[in-house]
């Protein structure tokens, strides 16, 4: 009975051992590429922006990256502005897409003109590798109106990957990268400052990815708060203007979210039902009187169409506490075109007719 069991012992092992052989080959392979191959085939940092303008409090400079080898044979472990201390980036979040390395850095650790971001990544056997981005930080106010006609250059992200593109309906605009539309995405068209301002831009809804899915501006966006410094961030304090399937129309929300805190937020909407194809433009006038906000919203359809009454709320709550603010775009679960958007700057700090 003994020398079977060894037979078959023996006749199991070898494929086991040319199993574990092949196992070991591959995992130096990975090793190999992950110390030695070109960074762009181990960490992609092709949509990193090489400029980035005006950052103030917790709106932050962000870059977007991917990781080309998947966890768990590379982990993204910290990043750090300038030589400056290292900080952790974290995973799990619903920023983040699968392979997505978000980085995001604040005002204070970056300096006029030239600067380098530094991000540590680890193998699946502990070694690690340093990857450096160069990129310059532009922090003078540009002059109003500021306008966005996406055929002089890229927009500067804050979350998720984005395109230009040449539409039909819109000319040049920007879209979330197909495959990639997923939570939050959004780039600003405007850095932070005080005071009220008008946004105008026309937009295309494509598609919905996602049974809760919305899109349009942000006219006062604060930043992700976050007090206990996790990365990727988690709270936010904004002022919104857009589609929200959840309400089932257009309004404004003003909300805030601190880290791990609820959200207390504060809404207006009016029904409307836009099908894919679906194009308009959207006037938005964000007012700031002694640090009371106020939002209002009107839209039309494109080509041609009347503008509808105000949609209009202001800020009882409290929700928004700051005094500069940047402006953006917004793509929640959705395909979405932007086409040609403009920033002005106006006096008034109240609702007028």
């Amino acid at each position: 009975m003994v020398p079977i069991v060894m037979r078959h012992f023996q006749t199991l092992k070898r494929p086991l051992q040319a199993l574990a052989l092949v196992a070991i080959l591959a995992l130096a392979v990975i090793e190999m590429v992950f110390l030695f191959a070109p960074d762009r085939m181990v960490f992609d940092l092709a949509d990193a922006p090489a400029l980035i303008g005006r950052k103030s409090d917790d709106v932050t400079a962000n870059f977007n990256a991917r990781s080309r080898l998947p966890a768990p044979v590379l982990r993204p472990l910290r990043f750090r502005a300038n030589g400056g201390p290292w900080e952790n980036l974290g995973r799990g979040s619903p920023r983040l897409g699968r392979g997505h390395v978000l980085i995001e850095i604040h005002a204070d650790k970056l300096r006029p003109r030239a600067n380098n971001l530094d991000i540590e990544l680890q193998s699946l056997l502990g070694l690690r590798r340093t990857f450096t981005h160069p990129f310059h930080y532009h922090e003078d106010m540009p002059d109003f109106p500021i306008i966005s006609d996406w055929e002089r250059g890229p927009p500067e992200v804050q979350d998720g990957f984005w395109d230009i593109i040449k539409s039909d309906t819109l000319g040049y605009s920007i879209r979330p990268r197909l495959g990639h539309e997923g939570y939050d995405r959004f780039v600003l068209i405007a850095p932070p400052f005080q005071g009220s301002r008008r946004v105008t831009v026309d937009m295309r809804f494509a598609k919905a990815t996602g049974a809760l899915h919305g899109f349009g501006v942000l006219p006062f966006w604060g930043g992700h708060l976050d007090p206990e410094g996790r990365f990727p961030r988690r709270g936010w304090e904004y002022g919104l203007a857009w589609y929200y399937s959840v309400q089932g129309g257009f309004g404004v929300e003003f909300s805030r979210k601190s880290g791990s805190d609820p959200h207390a937020t504060d809404r207006i909407y009016r029904p409307h039902h836009p099908t894919a194809g679906d194009a308009f433009r959207i006037v938005v006038e964000a007012f700031d009187a002694n640090g009371v906000k106020s939002i209002r919203l009107k839209t039309r359809p494109l080509p041609h169409g009347a503008f509808g009454e105000w949609i209009e709320l202001t800020d009882i709550s409290g929700h928004l506490k700051g005094d500069r603010y940047a402006v953006g775009l917004i793509a929640h679960r959705a395909q979405v075109e932007f086409g040609k958007a403009t920033v002005e700057k106006i006096e008034e700090d109240a609702f007028h007719n």
